[in-house]
């Protein structure tokens, strides 16, 4: 069975953000409905790298929210595929890199 999580993009501006995997897009949604309604806000979110960013937002911002179902590879997901390999070279003569320790 194939496992699937809904990535949300924000467009603003002509510019998109890639959010984070918490991001809600029915939350954005009501969030940008409120800032305009009210004659404009800031309206916050947190992208995929970590990052927080505050978007003023008006009647007259161009506002996109695009929303992605994504196919999540299991087997590297969570590294446990018999294929996935550290992404290092382990070849010193007899020592442990630190990051293995």
């Amino acid at each position: 069975m194939q496992q699937t999580i809904e990535r949300v993009h924000l467009t603003v501006a002509g510019v998109t953000h890639h959010l984070s995997p918490l991001e809600d897009a029915g939350d954005l949604k009501s969030a940008v409905l409120h800032a305009v309604r009210t004659g404009g806000d800031f309206v916050e979110v947190s992208l995929d790298a970590g990052q927080r960013l505050s978007f003023l937002i008006t009647a007259t911002t161009p506002v996109v929210i695009a929303v992605e179902t994504v196919v999540i590879a299991t087997e590297t997901a969570d590294r446990t595929a018999e294929t996935w390999r550290p992404e290092f070279d382990v070849t010193t003569e007899g020592e442990t890199p630190y990051d293995l320790l």
